[in-house]
């Protein structure tokens, strides 16, 4: 876990912290990364790493903490209305942060993404500040599904996009993710109604043969 307050001169080390993993891991596997190697390379001391950080892992929440912050600052207000446009921008914005991405591929900790987005949408609908496009989830069951979904869908564009080398563009990359929601939709349109699914009112006529 990580403990950094809301002031500028230790969000700076823990900025520079993370600019010296960016330079070890140019010679080094995470697994091989010390402490002192950070210290080296960021010019912060140990003491104040363990003040800030209980470990590397750490390093990589933080800083995905941090930008997701960002990416839900950003969110306009038309996004809030549209699940899918909201989803177009939380894409949109890891794409432009896709070094930070690529790295948690690297070091072999892509779900800290995953983790980081379910925390932080279900630390805001605790907070009643999740997108406008959430009010329509009923419960909490429904909300955890969704959140889980969301993430889900999020990560996995990003990632399969990362490792395909980054051709396609937002556009095409949600091109994609419409048309798979549309097959899905459609596959279950043209499955046949059973009896269990048909609504009490019209289960009666239904059992006797009448339209």
């Amino acid at each position: 876990m990580y403990h950094i307050p809301n002031d500028k001169r230790t969000i700076r080390s823990a900025t520079h912290i993370y600019a010296g993993l960016q330079a070890c891991l140019k010679t080094k596997s995470f697994e091989e990364i010390t402490i002192t190697d950070i210290q080296k390379a960021s010019g912060v001391s140990r003491s104040t790493f363990y003040r800030l950080f209980d470990n590397l892992s750490d390093v990589i929440y933080w800083t995905c903490d941090t930008y997701l912050a960002r990416s839900f600052e950003a969110i306009s207000e038309e996004d809030q209305h549209d699940e899918l446009a909201l989803t177009r921008h939380f894409v949109a914005f890891w794409m432009e942060q896709s070094e930070f991405f690529e790295l948690m591929l690297q070091v072999r900790q892509p779900f800290i993404l995953y983790q980081c987005l379910l925390q932080t949408s279900g630390k805001m609908r605790k907070d009643e500040k999740v997108p406008l496009c959430a009010s329509s989830w009923t419960d909490d069951t429904e909300a955890r599904y969704a959140l889980n979904l969301h993430a889900g869908i999020i990560f996995s564009l990003l990632k399969t996009w990362l490792e395909g080398g980054r051709k396609e563009s937002i556009d095409e990359v949600m091109i994609i993710l419409e048309k798979q929601l549309d097959t899905f939709s459609k596959t279950r349109s043209s499955r046949p109604t059973l009896p269990d699914q048909i609504p009490p009112s019209k289960k009666v006529l239904h059992d006797h043969g009448e339209s």
